[in-house]
């Protein structure tokens, strides 16, 4: 009983001391720059810490992608937006019958949003245009195979499942080789994506520090007028953070996320993807250890957005190892935004992870451009 009450307590002061104790080094800060992508748009760029570690990782995966909609005409007004956060299991999840269903109002309490914006962590593009894995001589590196089951039948990768959903626009930026090597799999590259009913401008990537795996966070702005012809401008960061590096000993638990989030802000700010001095909208899979509460990252996160959204109550990822982790989060700012209330699904729809949907509505103002 003693241990009951005293060790989590104890755990908690570790954290917090590890999570101000292990802050970046002055090698690590973010070296700006100017990226071509697949489509005419440059992406500006980012890179926090060492570009050596950085590089082995770049190396084997496809350029980014900002493709527009393709679609005609003026983009219809949008009084209430849709936000959703969710990890997508590298092509597990069904997302072309979760669209479906967003845009049915099944989440929405049956009436359909104007617009939705989705912030997709592990989506993956598979194809030609990746890179052979053994064509470099320079160091190379990739991440092991993930190859989930689709709920749906065969996995979609994110540049099709785009062009099926139709009149969206896409940024997707790759983290890492999905695979190490050559195998009978297709290339497959795996990253975060931003897919919107809304027009998206100012592509922004963020490479952070490197702890695990390269990790990438994406960030744009949506850009629409409501109903009334009110204009309004959302600033929007997807981002995934690493879960465990052996090399960090203690640090696991919650130091280097922290220090990826920080990189993850410095590497914002400059880049001018900012309305203000953060983005409006942060989701994404945090790969947390401890309650919000006591986790390092979270704790810097508030520095810039205050508190976390509204709590939704439940465990956002279904692992039989941790089966009651709140690993995702959505965070916001900037009226009408905080606090930023949303809920978690019932349903996985295939992937490992529980989307996360808030509902904004555009027409309380406080969202100017």
């Amino acid at each position: 009983m003693f241990w009951r009450g005293v060790l989590p307590n104890l755990l908690a002061l570790l954290v917090g001391a590890l999570g101000c104790a292990t802050g970046r080094s002055a090698g690590d800060e973010c070296m700006l720059s100017e990226v071509a992508g697949s489509g005419a748009v440059p992406v500006r760029w980012a890179t926090c810490g060492s570009e050596a570690q950085h590089a082995p990782w770049r190396r084997p995966v496809g350029s980014a992608v900002f493709a527009p909609s393709g679609g005609s005409g003026a983009t219809p007004p949008v009084d209430r937006l849709a936000v959703v956060s969710w990890n997508t299991h590298v092509g597990g999840a069904d997302l072309l019958r979760f669209v479906r269903h967003l845009r049915e109002g099944q989440f929405t309490g049956g009436a359909p949003p104007d617009g939705f914006v989705l912030l997709l962590q592990e989506a993956h593009r598979a194809g030609g245009d990746i890179p052979d894995y053994g064509a470099f001589e320079e160091p190379v590196k990739g991440a092991a195979r993930i190859l989930p089951h689709a709920d749906g039948g065969a996995r979609v990768d994110i540049r099709e499942a785009a062009e099926q959903i139709r009149d969206v626009h896409l940024f997707y930026v790759p983290s890492m080789r999905n695979g190490k090597g050559e195998d009978r799999h297709p290339r497959e590259d795996r990253g975060n994506a931003i897919l919107s009913s809304v027009p998206l401008e100012d592509p922004a990537a963020v490479e952070l520090p490197l702890e695990v795996q390269r990790r990438v966070a994406v960030a744009a702005r949506l850009r629409g007028k409501t109903s009334s012809g009110r204009e309004w401008c959302l600033g929007v960061v997807d981002t995934h953070l690493d879960n465990f590096a052996l090399r960090r000993g203690l640090a696991n638990f919650g130091g280097f996320r922290a220090d990826q989030v920080r990189g993850l802000m410095d590497g914002l700010l400059p880049l001018g993807v900012l309305t203000d001095v953060a983005p409006d909208v942060l989701g994404g899979d945090f790969n947390t250890w401890w309650r919000e509460e006591k986790e390092p990252a979270v704790g810097v996160v508030e520095t810039y957005f205050g508190t976390p959204g509204a709590n939704p109550g439940d465990a956002t990822s279904h692992r039989r190892w941790s089966p009651d982790r709140r690993i995702d989060f959505l965070f916001g700012r900037r009226l009408p935004l905080p606090p930023l209330s949303y809920a978690r699904l019932g349903s996985r729809y295939g992937s490992d992870h529980f989307p996360l949907v808030a509902v904004l509505d555009l027409t309380r103002g406080g969202l100017g451009c």
